[in-house]
């Protein structure tokens, strides 16, 4: 494996990491660099008379060795020298205690994980003002792992307070219109995005997982949209409620034990997993019409609309630093906040 050497390290730890937590012992790792690049070998043996031969071609190309069984500090850094050796160093930190180094790093460096697939995100909320200190005021390298999606959603804010307070002169915009249709919209696109992203191991492929998830939401949803008016909204809420709590708990054990099936039932078990939700979360908004009356109509498509635009944003904020499935527990907050200022409002 051969990525770049960026200072401060990050990607090489990072690897480092998902080497340890796969269980790989470091007598089956080497690692050397050039001043832009470092290559990581693995052996699902230990290497013993292949180590030789490495140093001599490291010590032939002017490569540096960063790490293989037995190293010492002596051996590193000598080519392409760095102040300090800084990457053998960490190196051979996280061989002896992984977890109190990723503690204690700047960086976020832990293995990326089904839930929080983002290998390039390294950016801690919690160590700001160290990473900004690291960087040497440098912003460039934190927009590898999304930090640009806080100024979306800034912008995103700022233009929905525009459009949801522009028409105020001439229309009278309730209290509930905002409050339950911006739930209801952040919801939706919380539940949906969280789906999609989950399903992409399930299905194999992002277009596949983003195709009939959506197609599933946006067919079962219509339908239960239509069918509103034959259950309250109280029952409607509570069946959703139930079902997104099912897919919470269940997802993950959904995904990994049905992995193997072939590819079209796999479809199959998608859509009838996701049909009840599906019709479910398409209640909420015609009902919340019918409650607010012709007036608000307006109103209420602006607020809705503006959060699920919001929402869209807030579930990758939320998925770098706590994962798809906090996304989705967030999702039936939202709905649980809806549902509670219906209670109260209405």
């Amino acid at each position: 494996i051969t990525r770049w050497l960026l200072v401060p390290p990050r990607e090489l730890p990072r690897l480092i990491s998902l080497i340890i937590d796969a269980g790989i012992p470091q007598d089956q790792v080497i690692v050397f660099r050039s001043y832009s690049t470092a290559t990581i070998l693995v052996k699902k043996t230990p290497f013993t008379s292949e180590i030789s031969d490495i140093q001599n071609f490291c010590r032939e190309k002017g490569f540096d060795l960063v790490w293989t069984p037995g190293i010492t500090g002596d051996q590193v850094n000598i080519y392409n020298q760095f102040e300090e050796p800084f990457f053998y160093q960490l190196i051979q930190s996280q061989f002896l205690n992984n977890e109190k180094v990723q503690t204690q790093y700047t960086f976020n460096i832990a293995s990326p994980t089904d839930d929080k697939p983002f290998f390039f995100n390294f950016f801690q909320w919690t160590k700001f003002s160290q990473i900004y200190e690291s960087l040497q005021g440098k912003w460039q390298p934190l927009f590898e792992g999304g930090f640009i999606a806080v100024f979306i959603l800034v912008q995103a804010i700022v233009v929905s307070l525009v459009l949801i307070a522009a028409p105020l002169k001439t229309l009278s915009i309730h209290r509930f219109t905002v409050l339950y249709f911006g739930c209801i919209g952040l919801a939706f696109m919380l539940v949906e995005i969280s789906l999609m992203q989950q399903l992409i191991l399930f299905l194999g492929q992002p277009t596949y997982a983003v195709t009939v998830v959506l197609f599933s939401v946006l067919l079962f949803s219509g339908i239960g949209s239509y069918a509103s008016r034959l259950l309250s909204w109280r029952k409607g809420f509570l069946f959703l409620g139930f079902f997104l709590c099912v897919l919470v708990v269940g997802m993950s054990f959904l995904v990994h034990e049905l992995l193997g099936l072939p590819f079209f039932v796999k479809v199959a078990v998608t859509l009838i997993v996701l049909s009840p939700v599906s019709f479910f979360m398409g209640m909420p908004f015609p009902s919340g019409i019918g409650a607010v009356g012709k007036p608000q109509v307006p109103s209420a498509w602006c607020v809705n609309g503006c959060a699920s635009v919001c929402g869209s944003v807030i579930s990758v904020i939320v998925a770098l630093s706590c994962g798809f499935r906090v996304v989705l527990g967030l999702g039936v907050l939202c709905y649980g906040i809806a549902y509670l200022v219906r209670t109260i409002d209405k």
